[in-house]
């Protein structure tokens, strides 16, 4: 993923993030990307972790990681953090009587949590 991770960060450099539109591509084309990244969000692994390499899992359980490793895929987590969760707020076309009730479970969770269904839906991008 670090490669995947490189190559968005690089396409990333060439955005003018001012052009609304141009982000909410960008974004959609990482999106799939972004779901992998999941596993680096602060609410799983916390910003210290990421700076020490070093994550409490457990009481007693420590895991150690060369965060070298996963520098890419840090810093592109770190985008998609300031960036994705904005725009799917800003875009969402949920009801918010099923958002409020909405889970992981349910069968239209894959739609309604993705950036791409809403701008589709909304007509922004194909």
């Amino acid at each position: 993923m670090e490669d995947k991770a490189l190559n968005a960060l690089q396409q990333f450099k060439t955005l003018n993030i001012n052009n609304e539109l141009e982000l909410l591509k960008w974004l959609v084309n990482h999106e799939n990307l972004q779901y992998q990244l999941i596993l680096l969000h602060p609410n799983i692994v916390p910003e210290e972790a990421l700076i020490t390499g070093k994550i409490k899992l457990y009481n007693d359980f420590n895991i150690y990681f060369k965060k070298e490793l996963l520098q890419n895929c840090i810093n592109l987590e770190a985008i998609f953090d300031n960036y994705y969760y904005d725009k799917l707020n800003k875009y969402d076309t949920t009801p918010p009587e099923q958002s409020a009730n909405q889970t992981p479970f349910d069968d239209d969770f894959e739609d309604t949590s993705s950036l791409k269904y809403h701008l589709e839906k909304r007509g922004i991008i194909n």
